[in-house]
């Protein structure tokens, strides 16, 4: 699925339509990203989205290093990011195993953790005139990311409760 024609203050933003995706919080989270993973995937390759992210973890910490640590990484990063980000990791990397590519859990763990914490973006709560809640940041992060923004279409008992545009994963 498609969005339309995306506008901020009545100007075009880009000439492409970005995917749409649902993420259910009635599901469990190991289940909840596994459809726009796949659907990235799809669509672009695996070269052409997460690869390039997962490159770069693997410049940082080598891959043979992940995979000798992982168990003692993770008792680290999982108290940080909590058991609820850990299940939804635990899908995503279920979801690239299932198509081929091996990640470590503890590299999907310790890139959430750099993100919260060194990325450095800004971001703006506000209420518009008629009580709704607004929220507008940038999206640094300094990496190729291409290919993985999306907007998230936030599902809780069968209805939407929050739009989001965002980096997958």
């Amino acid at each position: 699925r498609y969005m339309g024609e995306r506008r901020q203050f009545g100007k075009a933003l880009a000439d492409f339509q970005a995917p749409v995706y649902t993420v259910d919080l009635d599901r469990p989270p190991e289940k909840r990203w596994e459809e726009a993973v796949l659907g990235q995937v799809h669509m672009h390759g695996w070269d052409q989205s997460f690869k390039p992210v997962l490159d770069y973890i693997d410049t940082v910490v080598p891959p043979t290093l992940w995979a000798e640590h992982e168990m003692e990484l993770r008792k680290i990063a999982e108290p940080i990011i909590g058991e609820e980000a850990t299940a939804e990791l635990r899908g995503i990397a279920a979801s690239a195993v299932s198509i081929g590519h091996n990640i470590s859990l503890a590299e999907l763990e310790f890139f959430q953790v750099f993100y919260e914490i060194l990325m450095e973006c800004t971001g703006v709560l506000a209420r518009d005139a008629e009580g709704g809640v607004v929220h507008g940041r940038n999206m640094d992060i300094g990496l190729a990311v291409t290919n993985l923004t999306a907007q998230v279409e936030w599902k809780k008992h069968g209805k939407v409760v929050m739009t989001s545009t965002q980096y997958l994963g």
